[in-house]
């Protein structure tokens, strides 16, 4: 996972063969961040310690750079420095730079989720591979050095809960692999072995690497997600997570812990939540967060309690009308599903999704227009739509099986 210091290694293939291996970005990305005064910064940073700031400008070639090196001192693996971490969270003159740092950091995050998207196919098949491969060591007797040997000539690891128990043996191997994405499949293996194993094993798996982890189908309740989002505020790794088919929002007020998730900065960019009781008081807290979050690329609400009122909260998270002839757009947002939910698309909510995709597609053709543009600007799935209104119509029979075809593709 590529953070402020570092950078992921994706190879063009699923196996490594030792010094034949091809990268997919071998530097840093140039962070997209506002130039900044060099004679302001350095009043501001005036009151730090001296080596501190020497050692700050030396992470900078530029002034516009000087706030990435705060950022790398912060984070550096050698020491992490409790001085400049207070600085830029209790110190008036630190504000500026935690919000600089915080889009800083989110840039890298949407940076690091799409290239893990570009390279889909291959780490599908390498999680497939190597889950096999850690069953098998488990049935062979193959243990220590022998068994994290076997998994270092895969380009991303797999550790599937229902083949295999997280003791002593795995756990080792787990915390081996550094620099790659890590899936741990938990689906299906239930709420007594997510609370006894799978959150104890999050604390294994190492932060320079992108985390995918599925967590469906295992009876979780709302307050189970709370050591969840612990971990998230410590360590955010955690690109795409499914919560499907747990039973995560009671009754008709707010999932707490569930809505905590959503207030979290992390780079988590798919979050899969069809079937669990997701309901209208739900859905009104997150719509302010969900506008701004600069990550979230993919939201599947499918199977959900909604109706009309939750649904327009949500489709007018996407994009709202701040004044006449003035929208505020999330165009990270690719893909919000709200199918099979408790409302139909009646004529407001036709209306708005119609002008919001007008909106879309004008801000995105005029921001993308090379080679690099993102794939389709449709961004909300429903069910049947009103036979009166000829344009959704349109849209929706246009797009659904591209959509459809995409969300299938994204998921790791």
């Amino acid at each position: 996972m590529r953070n402020i210091t570092d950078s992921i290694t994706l190879t063009d293939v699923v196996v490594e063969n030792g010094s034949s291996v091809s990268s997919m970005s071998d530097s840093q990305p140039t962070p997209r961040m506002c130039a900044l005064n060099l004679q302001e910064l350095h009043a501001d940073l005036s009151s730090l310690p001296r080596e501190a700031r020497h050692e700050i400008y030396g992470w900078a070639t530029r002034p516009a750079q000087l706030g990435l090196g705060l950022a790398a001192l912060v984070k550096t693996s050698k020491s992490q420095r409790a001085d400049v971490f207070d600085f830029i969270r209790a110190d008036e003159r630190g504000i500026a730079f935690r919000h600089m740092l915080l889009s800083v950091q989110a840039s890298i995050w949407h940076d690091n989720a799409k290239a893990l998207l570009n390279k889909a196919d291959k780490l599908r098949m390498a999680f497939a591979i190597s889950a096999k491969q850690v069953s098998s060591n488990v049935e062979d007797g193959v243990s220590g050095q022998a068994a994290i040997d076997t998994l270092t000539k895969y380009i991303a690891v797999q550790f599937c809960l229902r083949s295999v128990l997280i003791n002593p043996e795995i756990s080792q191997q787990i915390r081996s692999v550094e620099g790659k994405p890590v899936k741990i499949d938990a689906s299906g293996i239930g709420r007594a072995r997510y609370l006894s194993e799978l959150v104890p094993a999050l604390e294994l798996v190492n932060p320079d690497c992108s985390l995918i982890l599925d967590l469906s189908n295992n009876e979780l309740q709302a307050e189970d997600l709370l050591p969840l989002t612990a971990f998230i505020k410590k360590s955010p790794i955690i690109y795409q997570l499914d919560l499907r088919d747990n039973f995560l929002s009671p009754g008709e007020r707010p999932s707490l812990p569930l809505v905590a998730l959503f207030e979290l900065t992390s780079p988590m960019s798919h979050l899969y939540l069809s079937n669990t009781a997701f309901n209208n008081a739900s859905a009104e807290c997150i719509s302010p967060m969900l506008h701004k979050n600069p990550c979230l690329m993919h939201l599947d609400l499918r199977n959900n309690a909604l109706t009309e009122t939750g649904a327009l909260s949500l489709i007018k998270a996407v994009g709202y009308q701040h004044a006449p002839d003035q929208w505020h757009t999330n165009t990270v947002l690719t893909a919000v599903r709200l199918q099979n939910n408790k409302f139909s698309p009646n004529d407001s909510i036709s209306q708005v999704i119609v002008e919001l995709q007008n909106i879309l597609d004008a801000d995105r053709n005029e921001k993308n227009r090379d080679a690099d543009s993102e794939l389709d600007a449709y961004v909300l799935q429903v069910d049947a739509v009103n036979l009166g209104n000829i344009a959704l119509n349109q849209l929706v029979i246009f797009y659904q099986e591209e959509f459809s075809k995409n969300s299938r593709h994204e998921q790791l």
